[in-house]
């Protein structure tokens, strides 16, 4: 129904404006023709929950971009949102920000996998791009990738790829974070906090240092590295948990979310193995070729 598609983007064009002090995204064409497509997505699902599939019209030219979209749609859109008592459409069901929620961890995928490719042929408007020009700054990298994610940040950066690769790397880690939990409680490793902690340690480091090693692969693949790589820290011996059970585990847990077919691939259909584009190999060889070379200093 293209009116209600209006009538729930006008509600969501009023909150985000007056609750975002961002003016350059209500400025640019693509975000309204976004928020649109966005708002057709929310109703063709409550119409058709069987159904479902995460096809969006419009993502804009910068996919970090929709992603933060999607992020200020939720917030003015929730329930318990005080700028939404206004107005008379009402707040989202819990059930279609959970949606959203599933759509923004997809999205995250595809920002890393994607990095080198760009919507509109512009490769600042590139995940890698904004990284590469900041990364040539190291106090400004620093600032925006930190190693330990609970350090304040002295001066927050003020400029577009500041605030987009800044925003897109705390939601990874604290996407990261969940996965890993969830993952070590259900391995039943002895100490689930402190292997959780140690994962994201080794997580966080590698993302800041070794940047160039996240694209082009699901973030999941390099935290199942980064998991393996901490519990082999944390025994003295043998590790308490085999690479295989892990994988086993990742494939269970994502079952619901994005099938054994993909939760497979992830784990077994991993490009650029050891550095040739047309090379497949499976986890271990990506934990083996590619991330021990790299934790060397």
């Amino acid at each position: 129904n293209p009116g209600a598609t209006l009538q729930l983007y006008y509600v969501a064009l009023e909150l985000i404006v007056r609750s975002s002090p961002d003016t350059t995204l209500i400025i640019n064409e693509r975000f309204h023709s976004s928020l649109f497509s966005l708002c057709y997505f929310c109703l063709q699902t409550a119409t058709n929950p069987e159904g479902r599939c995460f096809l969006i019209e419009d993502i804009g030219d910068c996919t970090t971009q929709f992603h933060y979209l999607v992020e200020l749609f939720i917030q003015v859109m929730k329930p318990g949102n005080p700028g939404s008592e206004s107005v008379t459409t009402g707040a989202l069901p819990s059930y279609m920000i959970q949606i959203l929620y599933q759509l923004q961890e997809m999205l995250l995928g595809m920002i890393w996998m994607a990095g080198y490719n760009c919507l509109d042929g512009k490769v600042e408007n590139t995940f890698s791009g904004m990284v590469n020009n900041l990364k040539e700054n190291p106090a400004t990298w620093r600032q925006t990738c930190l190693i330990d994610p609970t350090e304040d940040k002295s001066s927050p950066g003020n400029s577009r790829e500041e605030m987009l690769v800044g925003y897109m790397i705390r939601n990874l880690v604290d996407v990261i974070q969940r996965r890993v939990s969830k993952l070590c409680e259900l391995l039943s490793v002895p100490s689930v906090t402190a292997t959780t902690s140690q994962t994201m340690k080794v997580f966080t480091t590698m993302l800041h240092r070794r940047t160039a090693m996240f694209f082009d692969r699901h973030p999941d693949q390099m935290m199942l590295c980064c998991l393996y790589a901490a519990i082999c820290l944390k025994s003295k011996v043998a590790p308490a948990v085999s690479f295989h059970k892990i994988t086993e585990a990742y494939i269970e847990l994502n079952r619901d979310r994005i099938g054994s077919e993909v939760s497979y691939a992830i784990v077994h259909r991993i490009k650029n193995c050891s550095g040739h584009d047309d090379q497949f190999g499976d986890i271990i060889s990506l934990f083996n070729e590619v991330f021990v070379p790299n934790m060397k200093p």
